[in-house]
């Protein structure tokens, strides 16, 4: 079985190009899936849940190259 990536709120909101408090302000208006919670006060987002959202918001032509570029 394949381990889930978990990225921090400052992991996560790099990869999606905004800052903090756009990415809580996302998750609030349901734009972004909730973080899972490691132990209290450790918010952690699947890095697959991100990249589904990106992939989502992507032309279709941009796509391929999310995806590819996305994988580190």
């Amino acid at each position: 079985m394949r381990e889930e990536r978990l990225l921090t709120c400052r992991q996560a909101a790099d990869m999606l190009g905004i800052s903090r408090t756009t990415l809580w302000r996302a998750v609030r208006e349901g734009r972004l899936p909730p973080p899972i919670y490691v132990f209290p006060r450790m918010p952690r987002w699947r890095y697959s849940e991100l990249l589904a959202v990106i992939e989502a918001s992507a032309p279709a032509e941009d796509r391929q190259y999310v995806a590819q570029s996305s994988i580190s």
